[in-house]
């Protein structure tokens, strides 16, 4: 899309975004309001050595659990941040310890 030249313009485009909002990934969850959108389609995460089994549930942000994950790998110490997200998704209630462990095991 182009940039807008002047207000007119502008309500224009905020018109244009509301009544056809896109949605690049497809998970429901407009990209104006989407932090991840261009996330993994897979029903499961699936780590780089195995198919943990456990769903690839979405979030209200619009990030998967596999793209969280995903973020990992980008971290100096993928493990640790690894261990840290799945803990802390324990922790609230969103995993359970069995669904803990098989993702630490298919993931770095």
């Amino acid at each position: 899309a182009s940039t807008p030249a002047n207000c007119f313009d502008y309500v224009l485009e905020a018109i244009r975004i509301a009544c056809n909002p896109a949605d690049a990934d497809g998970d429901g969850i407009t990209d104006i309001f989407d932090e991840c959108d261009a996330s993994d389609p897979r029903p499961r995460v699936v780590g780089s050595t195995c198919d943990s089994g456990v769903t690839n549930t979405l979030f209200p942000s619009g990030c998967k659990l596999s793209d969280l994950l995903a973020r990992c790998a980008a971290e100096r110490r993928p493990e640790k941040c690894v261990t840290k997200l799945v803990r802390g998704l324990h922790d609230q209630g969103i995993l359970t310890s069995s669904q803990r462990t098989a993702i630490a095991s298919c993931l770095p």
